[in-house]
């Protein structure tokens, strides 16, 4: 199931449509949410090391250009993926989420160099450098699989469960507003909660290079639920605004 308004239909968009759709509602909440992806990292990182919140909005935006510049093609690849995914697999919800977890390719590298601009401050390329030194090319895939683990539930949430939620409460009687901003809720969190220890341990390992192996003690120092409130608030926001500018877009093309 590509990203729609019916989703019970069993028709795809062309990849160009899912692929343009996609980057603009990428763009659009990344710029909305940037901002609480830093106090999210921050409470999930001090397991790992000695973080200090910060309040200015430049500090929080630190890293913006990358994790932009991954977030737009990566919902881009989500929505184009879960199109074809959709005629692979036997329910939406399956196919979103393995849409999700193939995007993992972008999303691994650019928040791992994101997290260590918001650490340290350095730029983009100097950031990558470091953490290449380290741990050599692979090293921007540090935590590739906990990422592909999380990507494969924020997928199965925004572009599987909320459009799902949304038809069965417009069915019970709902108006469009209403069923909309329940469903985005209800589905982000759901996966925030069911995933989030997963983050968790990805940000760590992401933000302190040192880091080798999966570390409980590091994980539950920090606390496996450090920093839900966040990432709760990052997915039903969204959840949210992803679908309602998908859909909106998408009508336009009929």
């Amino acid at each position: 199931m590509s990203t729609r308004i019916e989703p019970s239909e069993k028709r795809q968009h062309p990849f160009w449509q899912d692929v343009f759709v996609g980057g603009v509602s990428g763009i659009t909440a990344i710029s909305i949410i940037q901002w609480m992806l830093y106090f999210k990292v921050l409470q999930q990182a001090k397991g790992a090391t000695e973080s200090k919140f910060v309040w200015n909005p430049r500090v929080w935006y630190r890293g913006f250009g990358s994790i932009a510049g991954s977030f737009v093609p990566t919902v881009a690849v989500q929505t184009a993926a879960n199109g074809i995914f959709a005629s692979l697999l036997p329910h939406p919800i399956l196919s979103a989420g393995a849409a999700g977890m193939v995007s993992a390719i972008i999303v691994c590298p650019a928040e791992g160099i994101m997290i260590q601009q918001q650490k340290t401050g350095k730029n983009f390329w100097t950031a990558a450098l470091s953490i290449q030194k380290q741990h050599g090319f692979l090293g921007i895939f540090r935590a590739f699989i906990p990422t592909a683990m999380r990507e494969g539930s924020f997928t199965a949430s925004y572009l599987g469960l909320a459009p799902l939620l949304k038809e069965k409460f417009k069915k019970e009687g709902m108006n469009e507003g209403l069923a909309h901003m329940l469903a985005g809720t209800v589905s982000g969190i759901f996966s925030a909660a069911i995933s989030h220890p997963i983050d968790v341990y990805k940000t760590q390992k992401q933000w302190d290079l040192a880091i080798k192996n999966f570390q409980l003690k590091a994980l539950l120092q920090a606390g496996p639920f450090a920093g839900l409130g966040w990432r709760t608030g990052i997915i039903v926001t969204a959840s949210t605004v992803i679908p309602f500018i998908q859909e909106n877009l998408n009508a336009k093309f009929k």
